[in-house]
Parts: structure tokens; C-alpha cells; sequence
């Protein structure tokens, strides 16, 4: 219906800069810490850091209201996107990266670092949240979204649907097919 598309390529360096500007309002410190190098300590000591960051920056553009100041399209409506797809991880990675927020919000008890924690698991786990795996129609590829599946439902994270890349179009007629099928 010519709708646009907005793309967003996060940084995880400026990302950590804007979370402690937001959070601890370090703003000339938070340069400070980049000039001396202790952001990339932060995220290479830490590499959960990282996917903290990553889904922190997602679900708040899943978050964002209209007129909140953000570009965005839709003076109308109440948020600025119609939907949010973030490109993840591996099939491997997936669950891990997901739930990285329930484990730091497991380690912090209280404060701003467990409050974003919380918010991030809350659409992660909401209804209006899906993760879609893309797959080959490969044994190997096939075997890892299945796992990947049962994966995140055993954690509790909500599973769309499976889109299959580089599908051929059948290449053998109807009977053929049938008589491949049979036993012996």
C-alpha cells in the first residue's frame, strides 16, 4: 500500500554509550570512557553486553510511541512502526541471545540494569512478538531450526512461523514422484 521501510544498523559501542547516557547520565563521561578504550573492554569482558544491547535497542523501536521525538512514519498512530524484524543470530545462538536479559535480570536485583532487563523479557515474551527461523531444505539446516524451536519453547519465547530459502521448484513428474516413494 506503499508503506516505507526503516532500517537500523545498531552499533554496539554507541548503543552501550546511549544506555549509560540514559540511564547513569554520564554524557561527556561516557566520551571519556570510549576515548580510553573501556568500552570495547566492557563488551569484550562481557560479551553478553552485547545482546543486552542489541535487544534493548530493538524493543524500545518496538516501544516507541509517535511524537516521541524519533523518526518514525505515522502521525496517526500510537506507535511509530507497524512491525520490527531484527535479524538474529545463528539457530545455535538463538535462545541464548534471546534470554540474555532474564540472566542479567537474574544478576541484578534492583535497579535501572534489572528494570531494562525486565522490559526487554516483557516483549520478548509478549504475544505481539514471533520469531520467525529461515531454513535450507537441507538434513543439517532442518535438524537446527527444529532444535531451535523446541529451544525456545522450552525457555518460554514465543515461535512464528519457518520460511524456506532457496526452495527448488519439483522437478519430476506427479507418478514419478509416487513411484520414488514407495519402499523397494
Amino acid at each position: 500500500d506503499g508503506g516505507e521501510v526503516w532500517a537500523l544498523a545498531i552499533d554496539a559501542e554507541q548503543a552501550l554509550l546511549e544506555y549509560l547516557d540514559m540511564f547513569y547520565k554520564l554524557g561527556p563521561a561516557a566520551r571519556a570512557l570510549r576515548r580510553f578504550g573501556a568500552i570495547d573492554f566492557a563488551t569484550t569482558i562481557a560479551p553478553g553486553i552485547r545482546d543486552v544491547l542489541l535487544t534493548g535497542k530493538t524493543c524500545e523501536a518496538v516501544r516507541r510511541r509517535a511524537g516521541s521525538g524519533h523518526q518514525g512514519h505515522g502521525h496517526d498512530r500510537v506507535f511509530d512502526y507497524d512491525a520490527v524484524v531484527m535479524d538474529a543470530p545463528p539457530t545455535g545462538r538463538i535462545t541464548r541471545f534471546l534470554n540474555v536479559n532474564s540472566e542479567v535480570s537474574g544478576l541484578a536485583r534492583v535497579g535501572p540494569i534489572r528494570n531494562q532487563a525486565d522490559a526487554v523479557m516483557r516483549v520478548l515474551t509478549s504475544a505481539q512478538t514471533a520469531v520467525h527461523f529461515v531454513t535450507l531444505l537441507e538434513e543439517m539446516p532442518v535438524q537446527e531450526t527444529l532444535d531451535g524451536i523446541a529451544e525456545l519453547r522450552a525457555a518460554g519465547l514465543p515461535v512464528g512461523g519457518v520460511v524456506v530459502n532457496q526452495a527448488r521448484p519439483v522437478v519430476l513428474p506427479e507418478d514419478r514422484l509416487k513411484k520414488a516413494a514407495q519402499p523397494g
